[in-house]
């Protein structure tokens, strides 16, 4: 998900973004898989900030109604 302005993240439909891992795991697996070809190299990239904070944020507001972990990586 991209998010323009960190400070006010916006999630349109937050319940839906989440998976049965039991139900998806192929698919799971296949976006961990590829995950590197989706953004390309990190030198590719034109800013090296982090918005580690607002993707904390967005991942607490996803879960907080089922509760569960959250893994960053």
């Amino acid at each position: 998900m991209v998010i323009p302005n960190a400070n006010e993240a916006f999630l349109p439909l937050p319940d839906e973004m989440l998976v049965n891992l039991s139900d998806s795991y192929d698919i799971v697996l296949s976006m961990l898989d590829n995950f590197h070809n989706y953004f390309g190299s990190a030198s590719q990239l034109s800013t090296q900030e982090t918005n580690f904070v607002a993707a904390l944020n967005c991942a607490q507001t996803i879960s907080k109604h089922i509760g569960g972990k959250i893994m960053l990586f």
